[in-house]
């Protein structure tokens, strides 16, 4: 069943139909269980992670086509190894498509969650796999601070490919950057971090 919306699908060697199996590549095409030319089927739930089978990349998934059920059959896709709201990239479902999705973590790695319902089963997607390289100075993310008193903080964050070296700037509420007022400590070399 393809509606106006729909792209025909090409057949790309390297098929990769989803399932609870992890997978560990850089290259392939990521369908729905119908596959090349299937709709994908009711009562379906799958929980499936990638990890790039590069050292030091990224997986990228760029999606060609994407159509389920609008009201209640999706796609989630998480950045990292893990299914929890903090790397949640986004829920997709109807025709709104993920487009290209990199991982950011420093792991390189992705998880896809897929939920179908008991009907409206519909064309699921296609998805290019590739790995690209980790940037060489990676932003850090997942910043958090904890144990916060007046006087100190514990910060933590996520680099991908690790750890390297970084330059906290902290400082006076409200904080501007480069404000003389501020510290600024150079060299530290991973996280955690305690501010005080």
């Amino acid at each position: 069943d393809y509606s106006p919306n729909s792209v025909v699908r090409m057949f790309t060697a390297g098929a990769i139909i989803i399932s609870n199996n992890p997978q560990t590549t850089c290259e392939g095409v990521y369908f729905d269980s119908g596959g090349l030319n299937g709709d994908y089927t009711s009562n379906q739930d799958f929980t499936q992670t990638f990890t790039p089978g590069t050292a030091n990349s990224l997986l990228q998934f760029n999606f060609s086509a994407f159509e389920t059920e609008s009201c209640c059959d999706y796609l989630r896709i998480y950045n990292g190894p893990t299914v929890s709201a903090a790397t949640l990239i986004g829920e997709y479902r109807g025709t709104t498509s993920p487009g290209t999705v990199t991982a950011n973590n420093p792991t390189g790695q992705l998880t896809f969650v897929f939920h179908s319902d008991g009907s409206a089963e519909e064309l699921g997607w296609q998805a290019a796999i590739s790995c690209v390289p980790m940037p060489a100075c990676p932003a850090p993310t997942s910043l958090a601070a904890t144990n916060m008193t007046e006087t100190s903080a514990d910060l933590t964050w996520l680099v991908a490919g690790g750890n390297g070296e970084f330059e906290i700037e902290y400082g006076p509420v409200p904080f501007t950057a480069g404000n003389p007022a501020n510290t600024v400590v150079a060299g530290v070399t991973g996280a955690p971090f305690n501010a005080t």
